[in-house]
């Protein structure tokens, strides 16, 4: 986490794509790829993460993960999926 806390995004997804090839179904590791991956544009990779934490709705990272895909999906181009999921979010509350 000090890579990402200090903003070295690119220091970040590499330490954690290591910890992620022990267990691919940690979320925290998920959710922190894809901010690393949003933080760098790389917004197609990031919209991978979010959409794994997304599909597990156990988890803490939800509603940030809904709000930075969809922050995702706008920033590559993808406006009406992008407006789609921003509407879904504002009717959640």
């Amino acid at each position: 986490m000090l890579p990402f806390k200090k903003g070295n995004f690119k220091q970040s997804i590499y330490a954690l794509n290591v910890i992620s090839s022990y267990n691919d179904d940690d979320m925290n590791c998920n959710f922190y790829l894809g901010m690393s991956y949003y933080y760098t544009k790389n917004f197609i990779k990031a919209i991978d993460y979010f959409n794994r934490c997304i599909e597990n709705s156990n988890n803490t990272f939800l509603q940030e993960s809904m709000y930075y895909q969809a922050l995702s999906l706008y920033e590559s181009g993808n406006k009406e999926s992008a407006n789609k999921l921003f509407k879904t979010i504002a009717d959640k509350g």
